[in-house]
């Protein structure tokens, strides 16, 4: 069966978006590309011209009333200055191919010559589905270009993972012809040779989301993991040498609508692999592998955002001993579109408790949303990158053992044209070695749109390579704020609560007060040193008794060892 890439000339939305609806206005606009259903009040359904759908929560989150106890990042994407950051990394090539809807370029250096191969499919104006099959590109040093070194039959379409399953020491490439299909999987007949020989096929549940694959209970064999829509489950498959296929091992059913994403490492540090997962409201939880005992769902927890389908695993980002696990969604607070991450270490009591915070303000987004975890700076310690509807970012700790704040290293913003007539969207970011220089490039995979006078569109799907610039006379540390800052609370005008986020130059004394109208004191909010870095602090609205405050106008004066600066803020009730 053929699949068309859609040509469409107004903007439509299926008939169960009515202009009434109150959170319509947040939907993306003029994506012809994507078909928009409306699931509940809350929950809309995004769907692709292949059949690949993700189910978003656009309704306002309610925050708990209840104050951090632990240190927390705020960066506003839209007062951020991206030129500082411009000559860090060059642009340095660009290549034909990408991996569809919101995904990255499949990465591995599976001939094993030191030069990592791209896997992905070229999409050219006027393809259709048919006949875009995957591709393989890698870098040549003999002339400093990339080369499409194999192409796949027509009907494969989808690049998913590269892994060792069978432990052979060649590895197997799992592909679709559709995202909402069976896995056709290919292998590589000697070691350092492509995956490209046929070799079996998984019959699997529908759209099946965030394949991985680990040896999860270090029995020597291999587990395949992911989400299947139909029902709402996580699923875990052991690889089986006798039938060389996977036998099903374990499912987690979960009543939320949708699950997405996964990370997993031995936060516990006790030889096995905790599997970490959200949903769409928000809810988290943990599977882990018992001796014993087998698969259990160990803990469940729940993150103060929607979608929470970004997750992420690093080692020891603060130095205080205890590895984290990161879960990130999106929500509209009040209105205002934040993604939130927030990081857990384990924690006797809880088993795993939140340690610290980073919300990214102005950001909602619909298409790219990857995070992973990478040294980039060669500094010992692992930053975190992340890409974001039109933004990849590099988000470096600047914090001391169990105290936690970051900065931008490095961001980037979408400079495809932008107009009535051309529009683009970043699908995902990844970063490898692809000249084998020992810097890891950036990769960026995007789509770009073009429309012709009569509103008909075209598509092409491409990747953008960013190489680090070690001619460019930026030191380092230059990306990073020296001075005092103190933004403007937000929300503003705010009920029940507010938050207030400052930028340290240096490690310093923080005095935090409310005053009413009249000067009077009303709150002692903090009182506290503080790192240096950025941070947030969160006011409730109440002042010292513990007493709501009524309505109107009050000022919020902070105070370091040589620096003052009062906002006005407005609680409405």
């Amino acid at each position: 069966m053929k699949f068309i890439i859609w040509l469409c000339i107004a903007f439509i939305l299926t008939a169960s978006i009515l202009p009434q609806d109150k959170y319509a206005g947040r939907l993306p606009k003029n994506r012809t590309d994507l078909k928009i259903t409306k699931v509940t009040d809350e929950v809309y359904k995004f769907e692709d011209s292949l059949g690949q759908f993700k189910l978003r929560n656009i309704g306002n989150f309610i925050t708990s009333k209840n104050s951090l106890n632990y240190d927390s990042t705020i960066i506003n994407i839209n007062s951020v200055d991206t030129l500082p950051y411009y000559n860090k990394y060059k642009f340095w090539r660009e290549i034909p191919i990408s991996n569809h809807s919101s995904h990255t370029l499949v990465i591995k250096d599976a001939n094993r010559n030191n030069y990592p191969e791209l896997y992905g499919t070229r999409i050219l104006f006027n393809s259709t589905f048919d006949t875009i099959p995957l591709r393989i590109y890698e870098y040549s040093p003999q002339d400093s270009n990339f080369h499409n070194l194999y192409t796949f039959p027509n009907s494969i379409i989808y690049a998913r993972e590269i892994y060792d399953v069978n432990k052979d020491g060649k590895y197997e490439f799992f592909t679709s012809n559709n995202y909402n299909s069976d896995l056709n999987v290919f292998r590589a007949n000697e070691v350092n040779n492509f995956p490209t020989l046929p070799d079996f096929n998984f019959d699997g549940h529908f759209q099946m989301n965030d394949i991985a694959f680990s040896d999860f209970d270090n029995d020597g064999i291999n587990e395949m993991i992911y989400f299947s829509f139909t029902p709402n489950k996580t699923v875990i498959m052991k690889y089986n040498h006798f039938i060389n296929n996977f036998d099903s091992l374990y499912t987690l059913s979960v009543t939320d609508l949708y699950s997405g994403g996964y990370s997993f490492s031995d936060i516990d540090n006790d030889g096995y692999n905790t599997i970490i997962l959200g949903t769409d409201e928000g809810n988290v939880h943990a599977i882990k592998f018992e001796p014993g005992s087998g698969y259990k769902n160990i803990w469940n927890g729940k993150v103060e955002t929607f979608n929470a389908y970004l997750h992420l695993a690093t080692k020891d980002i603060d130095g205080n001993g205890k590895n984290e696990f990161w879960v990130g969604g999106a929500a509209f607070y009040d209105g205002v579109p934040i993604t939130r991450l927030t990081c857990f270490e384990t924690d006797k009591e809880q088993k795993y408790k939140p340690v610290t915070r980073i919300d990214i303000v102005g950001i909602f987004s619909f298409d790219a949303s990857n995070i992973f975890a990478l040294d980039v700076d060669k500094c010992g310690k692992e930053e975190i990158c992340l890409c974001l509807a039109n933004y990849f970012m590099i988000l470096k700790f600047t914090g001391s053992p169990n105290h936690h704040s970051y900065q931008i290293y490095y961001i980037k913003k979408n400079d495809m044209p932008e107009d009535e007539n051309n529009a683009s969207d970043y699908y995902g970011t990844v970063m490898s070695d692809l000249d084998n220089d020992s810097e890891h490039e950036i990769i960026i995979s995007l789509e770009q749109r073009v429309y012709d006078q009569n509103h008909n569109v075209k598509y092409r799907a491409f990747s953008r390579i960013y190489k680090k610039n070690t001619s460019s006379s930026v030191i380092e540390n230059k990306n990073i704020k020296k001075d005092f800052n103190i933004s403007q609370n937000y929300p503003n005008p705010f009920n029940p609560s507010t938050n207030i986020d400052l930028n340290l130059p240096e490690r310093s004394p923080v005095s935090i007060k409310i005053y009413n109208v009249v000067g009077e004191c009303i709150r002692e909010l903090c009182n506290q040193e503080m790192d240096a870095g950025n941070h947030t602090m969160e006011w409730d609205g109440k002042g010292q008794n513990g007493k709501v405050l009524s309505s109107g106008v009050y000022l919020i004066q902070v105070k370091t060892n040589n620096q003052s600066k009062i906002i006005k803020s407005l609680l409405l009730k």
